[in-house]
């Protein structure tokens, strides 16, 4: 759900999670959105040996 944008708090709702931390721990994101994530904020950054 968080790839796909929908926010913490409607997916704290969703899954029934009583806290951000509990929710943070089973948020999980790909690698390629982390890539994208960090090339928009830093974007001289170059993955040519990226995984």
């Amino acid at each position: 759900m968080a790839q796909s944008g929908v926010s913490q708090e409607v997916r704290m709702q969703i899954t029934g999670h009583a806290s951000e931390a509990v929710n943070d721990m089973y948020t999980h994101f790909d690698t390629e959105m982390i890539r994208n994530a960090v090339q928009q904020g830093i974007p001289e950054i170059k993955w040519q040996n990226a995984p």
